[in-house]
């Protein structure tokens, strides 16, 4: 919705979860000492932005009722003319004329507009909103709409969904293999499903509900990208260092099961799409469960959620320097040795290092990156099915993953 379209009597209104109600409340606590000092400052200000017009107006009226009392005018001595007149709002008087001079009047009226130098408003507004309107019109055109498809409806919940809200047992039994799946069986039926290789995930640390898969009917051989869901909520299970997405119909069902688990913890979680932006996971505020647990920053695990989510800026630069070397990659600007290295193709024009290379190329990776392809298209491949790869230009992802370039994250914009 554009704002311009709003007009007297149109609102917004915009819904908070109790959570969210809850960390706004902790991070911004409204007191009536300040509710009063608004109410006086809206006050103060009223009367200085109008002290100027009631002073004139109480002169002016001193100023009649002492004339009034020496000489007694008629009272039609103290009118005064509106500002506005009725005249310039709904035109002049109008009178009978007889039809053929009315249509004379139009003809000459039309005649002078058709004149050199004459401006017809009502042409130029409507070129400005047809310029306006243009790229909404032509991206309306270019834009893909969805085949419809039949929505799945929750089913029953898994036992084993269940038993990890109220114990935060791990992992399933051999009976229950059914209820997780591994994080690429996700993009299984997308048109990214041959660049986001099962093989590299194998030994991963992030898995998916059933149900959280579970989206619209699709068939076996069915290609879409526009049903794929984006993580919401994550458990994160300390003891194993193990991540898994669960769909909100579960949060939903389990929600008091989980507040009372202290084995596990269970908190929203969202891509960084801006340098300010909180990923919520690592917030206090926002964990559903008794003990707020996540992923250390520079870890294994919290690396593989930077990149299961689709983020495109890293907190900081150490966070950054981090996922660089989790995704294996040696970008912009380099050093002397590791242009030799370029030079000999060790290193690839993305910036990947195969791993037969990571040793002469840089010993750290060896230790931090287990992909045996280049993850780049995977990062690029997420960030477009989850809705934000208009957002990369720019971004720290962005720069490493276009430009294979490493940004210097600066201390005011790490404050953020």
């Amino acid at each position: 919705m554009r704002m311009r379209l709003l007009e007297n009597g149109h609102r917004l209104m915009f819904v908070a979860s109790h959570t969210v109600h809850l960390e706004l409340h902790t991070l911004a606590p409204i007191s009536p000492e300040i509710i009063v000092d608004w109410c006086r400052g809206n006050s103060a200000k009223f009367i200085t932005n109008h002290l100027t017009m009631w002073s004139a107006n109480g002169v002016q009226f001193v100023r009649k009722r002492e004339v009034m009392a020496i000489d007694n005018p008629s009272d039609d001595s103290f009118l005064e003319e509106e500002v506005l007149k009725l005249a310039n709002m709904y035109g002049m008087e109008r009178k009978e004329q007889p039809l053929k001079d009315i249509a004379q009047q139009i003809v000459d009226r039309v005649g002078r507009l058709s004149q050199g130098g004459a401006k017809k408003f009502a042409q130029v507004l409507g070129e400005e909103q047809e310029r306006q309107l243009e790229p909404e019109q032509e991206d309306e055109r270019e834009r893909e709409l969805p085949p419809p498809k039949k929505a799945l409806r929750p089913v029953v919940l898994h036992p084993f969904v269940v038993r990890l809200a109220k114990t935060g047992a791990w992992p399933p039994h051999s009976s229950e293999s059914d209820a997780i799946t591994s994080f690429p069986v996700l993009f299984k039926q997308t048109t990214a499903a041959s660049q986001i290789f099962e093989k590299d995930w194998t030994d991963r640390q992030i898995y998916l509900t059933k149900e959280f898969t579970r989206t619209v009917t699709l068939k076996a051989d069915d290609r879409s990208d526009f049903y794929i869901r984006a993580p919401v909520w994550t458990i994160w299970l300390c003891e194993f260092e193990v991540i898994l997405f669960i769909s909100p119909f579960e949060v939903n069902a389990l929600w008091d099961d989980f507040k009372k688990n202290t084995k596990v913890a269970l908190s929203p979680v969202a891509a960084r799409l801006r340098p300010s932006q909180t990923m919520m996971f690592e917030s206090p505020g926002f964990c559903v469960t008794h003990v707020h647990l996540s992923p250390v920053a520079g870890s294994e695990a919290f690396l593989q959620l930077m990149l299961a989510v689709g983020t495109l800026y890293l907190g900081s630069q150490h966070e950054l320097d981090d996922y660089i070397d989790f995704l294996g990659l040696c970008p912009h600007p380099r050093t002397e040795a590791q242009t030799r290295h370029y030079d000999a193709q060790r290193i690839a024009m993305s910036g990947f290092v195969a791993p037969e290379s990571r040793a002469l190329v840089a010993e750290r990776l060896v230790q931090r990156c287990r992909f045996s392809q280049d993850p780049t298209p995977i990062a690029r491949q997420i960030c477009r099915l989850f809705g934000w790869a208009h957002l990369l230009p720019h971004s720290h992802a962005g720069e490493l993953l276009d430009n294979v370039t490493r940004w210097k994250v600066e201390l005011a914009e790490t404050k953020k």
